[in-house]
């Protein structure tokens, strides 16, 4: 894998890493190239964040999404919108 497609999962990751409530999520980057979030993390605003961190940053590469929302925040709130 080229070293460039390297760097844009570790620049993201270290984006992601800054904020204290995504600690929880990992951005690598898949034999197809595009960055690849996992992890958990405590609400559904955390996780639209880290995705908008890694959109911000992903230089044009499709980002997946595969962050789930830890059980506990979802039973806290509200299913009814």
């Amino acid at each position: 894998m080229p070293q460039s497609d390297m760097s844009g999962s570790n620049d993201i990751q270290s984006k992601i890493q800054a904020n204290s409530s995504l600690s929880g999520v990992t951005a690598t980057t898949n034999d197809k190239g595009a960055i690849e979030l996992t992890g958990t993390v405590n609400s559904a605003q955390d996780r639209k964040e880290a995705v908008r961190i890694a959109k911000e940053n992903a230089n044009g590469k499709k980002v997946k999404n595969h962050i789930k929302v830890s059980a506990s925040a979802k039973d806290n709130s509200s299913m009814n919108h």
